[in-house]
């Protein structure tokens, strides 16, 4: 599950997205993440599923490059995700949280999920993995 919340100021917002048939590769495989189902909100704009497709992408930080893209990704943005090779990405919720702020900054090491939360940002962000017999 990822969750994006933000509760100060009376925002009140709250974005999940589950994933299920989830995978994570080992070290060698640069801890790749596949997964086949994924269960939204209702609301269409809350989805969340552009930022992280589910083929076998390798996880990236400032030390081990594994985007594929001409950029070091997570050098740029400031912190490890896994990254595509086409623009880095449009999203990093692993960025630097900036709890004052409720809208983008445009700072690339910042938090964002540009595609469908536009330039708002969280307050908070869990990202929880539970293994399922």
């Amino acid at each position: 599950m990822v969750q994006l919340s933000d509760f100060s100021d009376g925002q009140n917002k709250i974005f999940q997205c589950y994933h299920g048939t989830f995978i994570m590769a080992d070290e060698a495989n640069n801890y790749a993440v596949t997964y086949a189902k994924t269960w939204l909100p209702v609301d269409p704009a809350t989805q969340m599923t552009p930022c992280w497709p589910g083929s076998s992408i390798p996880f990236s930080t400032w030390d081990r490059d594994n985007d594929g893209h001409a950029l070091n990704c997570a050098a740029t943005y400031g912190a490890g995700f896994w990254f595509t090779s086409d623009n880095c990405t449009s999203c990093n919720p692993n960025g630097q949280l900036y709890p004052t702020q409720h809208t983008r900054q445009n700072i690339p090491n910042e938090n964002f999920w540009t595609p469908t939360l536009g330039d708002w940002t969280p307050g908070f962000v869990t990202m929880i993995l539970v293994r399922y017999p």
